[in-house]
């Protein structure tokens, strides 16, 4: 059986991160979330590290609201994550699938049922 952790890395992506785990969840065994800022990233970013747009609390909402089997983990830390090859790490670590796909917040990979719907 092949069970797929999705590996993402998120700040400032509240436009699309419904969109990109809506469109992952069927195909995953798990979703690892990585939330924040790289110390790269402190301009745009909070003071404790964290997305100024709400990214985080939506995750939680989205994990209480719309993960009924469980497979979003959400990762963060209070503070500059100090680049991204340390974010990728810390999702590969946990990942409990037998392959590991890393996906950027604006990718929507559509199911065989949504592409017969658009063409």
């Amino acid at each position: 059986m092949i069970n797929i952790t999705f590996g993402i890395i998120i700040l400032n992506d509240e436009p699309f991160r419904c969109y990109c785990l809506r469109s992952l969840y069927r195909s995953a065994h798990e979703i690892i979330v990585l939330e924040g800022a790289s110390k790269k990233a402190a301009a745009i970013s909070m003071s404790d590290g964290h997305s100024t747009d709400g990214t985080l609390d939506a995750l939680y909402r989205l994990k209480t609201e719309e993960d009924p089997e469980d497979k979003v983990k959400i990762i963060t830390k209070d503070g500059f994550w100090s680049e991204k090859d340390e974010q990728s790490q810390a999702y590969a670590e946990r990942a409990t699938g037998n392959y590991l796909w890393q996906v950027d917040i604006d990718e929507f990979y559509l199911t065989m049922l949504t592409r017969k719907l658009f063409v």
